[in-house]
């Protein structure tokens, strides 16, 4: 059977479908409803079903949101859902969604200069640092495309958001 169930609520994979179509469709107001739809199906499913958001496709779109400057409320939910599944996944998920490129997506919002965005993003990077394994923490301390953990440093040393100091 491919449904799930929770303590509240019974999720299938053709409702994270729906979801996922949401997220990737070109209307920004069904794009957005998406993001919240999926921000509540990572809030009250257990376990999360992160496999088959990343088989759906979800991710890229995701990704692509981080970095969409013209769309603010659209950028923080999918950070937000982008740095839960790195927060709580396992090390092949977590290095799934990694090679579809959310570390570019992190440091997009991380430059933002957006409270929000930033502590999303820290989380997220916390999360792939600490829950995916040895070689993705020294990719993140290493990674040759941005020097995140400079963005960090500047970020934390700027920054009067006490949330964004505390998960840097």
């Amino acid at each position: 059977q491919a449904e799930t169930e929770t303590s509240t609520t019974t999720y299938d994979k053709s409702f994270i479908a729906s979801i996922v179509n949401d997220v990737t469709s070109t209307d920004p107001e069904k794009e957005y409803h998406g993001l919240i739809s999926l921000k509540k199906l990572i809030n009250e499913q257990i376990p999360i079903p992160i496999q088959t958001i990343i088989d759906s496709g979800a991710i890229p779109s995701l990704i692509r949101l981080t970095k969409a400057p013209s769309e603010l409320k659209a950028r923080i939910e999918a950070t937000w859902c982008l740095a839960m599944l790195c927060s709580v996944g396992t090390q092949e998920e977590i290095q799934a969604i990694v090679d579809y490129g959310v570390l570019s997506g992190f440091d997009c919002a991380l430059k933002s200069q957006n409270d929000e965005l930033e502590e999303q993003s820290l989380y997220g990077i916390a999360g792939i640092a600490l829950e995916g394994g040895i070689a993705l923490r020294d990719m993140i301390l290493h990674y040759p495309e941005v020097p995140i953990v400079e963005v960090v440093v500047e970020i934390l040393n700027q920054t009067k958001n006490e949330k964004v100091k505390i998960n840097g």
